[in-house]
């Protein structure tokens, strides 16, 4: 398919080149990273490809395809759906019992939740049991101004480690 992988500056940022030809998304963007570290990164992962293109052993394209692709596109959906999280962040459902499933929740995600109150200031709302807990409009304000000033890149990311997390603080 290409005998030479390379990266260069391209369009403020920088492109991978196959055989002195820059990738494009599948949507035929140009995929112009912001850093030179991640276009080197995704340069090794078409360097590992031998025989044959694989696109699951190439995590870190499939990333920024999505980004450039998707995110780039439609930020208002992406923060609509980052939101998602901030509204049923699972650091503010806690149990009721036993004591020391309440002590190790207590100590494992209070202080994340003090860092977002300080941080964002998102004092969000935390209730016992699996009932929704409605946040307040200044907490989820804040929390989307948070996720609001990120860069296309480090919002897609926000969005995959929320969705793993289900937790918006601790993505941010």
């Amino acid at each position: 398919f290409y005998k030479e992988v390379a990266v260069a500056p391209a369009d403020g940022g920088f492109a991978v080149l196959l055989d002195g030809r820059p990738v494009k998304t599948p949507a035929r963007n140009l995929l112009t990273l912001p850093t030179e570290r991640l276009a080197a990164a995704i340069a090794a992962e078409w360097r590992g490809q031998v025989d044959e293109i694989i696109a699951t052993s190439m995590p870190l394209l499939r990333l920024a395809n999505s980004v450039i692709d998707g995110v780039t596109a439609k930020r208002d959906e992406v923060l609509d759906a980052v939101m998602r999280f901030a509204d049923n962040d699972l650091l503010c459902y806690r149990a009721h019992q036993p004591p020391d499933l309440v002590a190790r929740q207590s100590a494992g995600w209070d202080h994340w939740l003090d860092w977002a109150r300080r941080r964002h200031g998102a004092n969000m709302t935390v209730a016992e049991g699996f009932n929704h807990v409605d946040q307040t409009p200044d907490a989820l304000m804040a929390m989307r101004q948070a996720a609001a000033e990120l860069d296309p890149f480090a919002l897609g990311a926000l969005y995959v480690i929320a969705s793993i997390t289900g937790s918006l603080v601790l993505a941010l």
